[in-house]
């Protein structure tokens, strides 16, 4: 497959492997466990989205720029962006972060 694909197609191909897993192992738990969907789900589309926007600006960051610099940059946007979405959201919590790690 990976002739044929090429390297985006074994990297989908892993993403897709790895979501059906993770499905799997929470539709076990959630037998086990009795989870609450609506909060897995509106926790998921959070997720989500903070992914979502942050490959955006990873992108533009990257297309802004070539070489070192660029892949620098772009990580650093990236690890702004996600930061602040997340704790914007109510994804991250910077108190408990720092009592952690403290």
């Amino acid at each position: 497959m990976i002739p044929l694909f090429g390297v985006v197609g074994a990297a989908a191909a892993t993403v897709v492997t790895f979501g059906v897993y993770t499905a799997v192992n929470v539709a076990i738990i959630h037998s086990e466990l009795s989870l609450s969907v609506h909060r897995l789900v509106r926790h998921l589309a959070a997720v989500g989205a903070v992914a979502g926007v942050m490959s955006v600006a990873v992108y533009a960051a990257l297309d802004a720029t070539s070489g070192v610099v660029a892949v620098a940059g772009s990580v650093l946007v990236g690890v702004a962006v996600w930061a602040a979405l997340s704790v914007a959201g109510g994804l991250l919590d910077p108190e408990r972060v720092v009592s952690v790690l403290s």
